[in-house]
């Protein structure tokens, strides 16, 4: 999950320009995965959320 103020805050010191296509560096996507990779610990999901998940992957 990415907080939109911390974001905009960071890209804004960084220089970058935001509009439609800003693009967010790989570690600030990361931190914020949910799934597959928990590595958000702002937002967790449960074993049934991830099994739901799972249903739209390929098997």
């Amino acid at each position: 999950m990415l907080e939109a103020a911390p974001l905009v805050a960071q890209l804004t010191e960084r220089g970058v320009r935001i509009g439609f296509a800003t693009s967010v560096r790989r570690h600030v996507w990361e931190d914020a995965e949910i799934y597959p990779s928990p590595n958000n610990g702002a937002l967790g999901l449960t074993p049934e959320q991830v099994s739901m998940i799972e249903l739209f992957g390929d098997s």
